[in-house]
């Protein structure tokens, strides 16, 4: 089973992506915010972490350096509610920063989406790419 981590403070961006993940296969793990985050992620190779690029004190941009730092070797997800041209600009960041990004998503998120994201982010973790 693959865990996946949601770093965002919406609860109910939370419980959506809860409901959607587990008939999935995916053992969630939420935190509402990055630092509760950093104290929950074990940063397992084959995890998903889904962040959320704009909230209170520390933005996703910051987790992303953080998970850079910590050598993470797993699969991300990047999610804003803002314009796309700052996912893309995250992205970029994160992919020069050693990450493996499978997906970006933009709030509201369609459901249809949002699976495809955590499809595609499970699937490479399992096949290791």
């Amino acid at each position: 089973m693959t865990r996946l981590y949601v770093v965002d403070d919406d609860w109910g961006f939370l419980e959506v992506v809860q409901e959607v993940a587990k008939p999935m296969g995916f053992d969630t793990v939420v935190a509402p915010a990055p630092k509760e985050f950093k104290s929950l992620c074990e940063c397992e190779p084959d995890a998903v972490v889904m962040i959320d690029m704009v909230m209170p004190d520390t933005d996703g941009i910051e987790l992303v350096k953080w998970l850079s730092q910590r050598g993470f070797v797993g699969k991300v997800i990047l999610v804003s509610g803002f314009a796309e041209q700052y996912t893309e600009m995250a992205r970029a960041l994160a992919v020069a920063s050693g990450l493996k990004v499978t997906g970006t998503l933009s709030k509201p998120v369609k459901l249809a989406r949002l699976r495809e994201a955590l499809m595609a982010a499970r699937d490479a973790a399992s096949s290791g790419g």
